[in-house]
């Protein structure tokens, strides 16, 4: 397809402006009260604005003292990457009180980012509300039993306003694509071939800023501050960044191993729904990422790279 040719296979990021308005009211915080289930579940992580963590996405493990979001020090049920479990209903509780309780000393600073609410699952009439681009729809990981369950995916994210992740890669080097419903939001990249290049290389003048499985390599790396990336990442390192600010109906596609963050600007909380995408156009990206490369973040189990292998011949 030609977005194949133009975005998947150069490894191009790309913000689609054609929805912005078809989702009026949808998505909002009082919508998810009225059309969700509040009793789903979501992992919840912790981060101080403009100082990230060296952990994925920047944020802290909340088994290093941060409990909850909802200020219940009782919980312990805690995700496989780290997040701690919380509802909906006491996440959405927590939001408007969001800055008062990062001035406590309870939350020293942090905002709490919620992630991975299972859509599909916990919020059906979300999905019948946000339509789903045509090319998106061709999903393995959504619609091929060869892989297992599909996960949370389509997922829910909210933050309140001033909340990120900073610049990190998904598992299995897998692209996305995501959907601001309410809020604004800037998204920042940096293509899979530009970052391994320009800042993985411990050797050169300037030293590395990540390791080969996307992860910072020391601290103090913000590459959401427009002056930290702009000395750092363009001028001495002649890295590529794509920048966009997102509003309600935008949707941007990351492609396979793309560094990537986002920044929750305004007042107001963010609202995005967001699905990992594996098509037939990404089958030859991914078998050579996770099943001849390998690595930290490799998905290459024998059956997924069988499964790939046979997408990338059909090709």
């Amino acid at each position: 397809s030609d977005f194949a040719a133009r975005y998947v296979e150069t490894g191009t990021p790309v913000v689609l402006r054609d929805r912005r308005h078809s989702l009026a009211g949808v998505g909002t915080p009082d919508w998810l009260r009225g059309e969700c289930d509040l009793e789903g579940t979501m992992d919840n992580y912790g981060q101080i604005p403009g100082s990230p963590s060296t952990e994925w996405g920047g944020f802290f493990d909340p088994s290093d003292g941060d409990s909850s979001s909802s200020g219940d020090d009782s919980g312990d049920d805690s995700s496989d990457d780290g997040g701690q479990r919380v509802s909906l209903g006491e996440y959405l509780d927590y939001l408007p009180h969001a800055h008062d309780l990062a001035r406590t000393e309870k939350y020293g600073g942090r905002l709490h980012y919620g992630f991975d609410y299972d859509a599909k699952c916990s919020c059906p009439t979300l999905l019948d509300a946000v339509p789903w681009y045509v090319y998106f729809r061709d999903d393995y990981m959504l619609s091929d039993p060869e892989f297992g369950s599909p996960g949370v995916w389509p997922s829910l994210i909210v933050g309140p306003a001033g909340s990120s992740s900073a610049l990190h890669i998904d598992n299995s080097l897998l692209p996305f694509h995501l959907t601001l419903l309410s809020g604004r939001k800037t998204f920042r990249t940096v293509r899979l071939a530009d970052w391994r290049a320009r800042l993985t290389d411990d050797e050169a003048e300037w030293g590395s800023l990540y390791t080969e499985g996307g992860f910072a390599a020391v601290p103090g790396i913000d590459g959401l501050d427009d002056g930290y990336v702009e000395e750092e990442f363009i001028r001495k390192r002649g890295c590529h960044v794509f920048n966009a600010t997102l509003i309600p109906g935008d949707t941007v596609y990351v492609p396979t191993g793309a560094l990537h963050g986002a920044l929750n600007l305004g007042d107001a909380p963010a609202v995005a729904i967001t699905s990992n995408v594996f098509t037939p156009s990404h089958a030859g990206q991914l078998f050579d990422e996770n099943c001849v490369k390998g690595g930290r973040f490799s998905f290459g189990h024998d059956g997924f790279c069988r499964k790939l292998a046979k997408d990338k011949m059909r090709r």
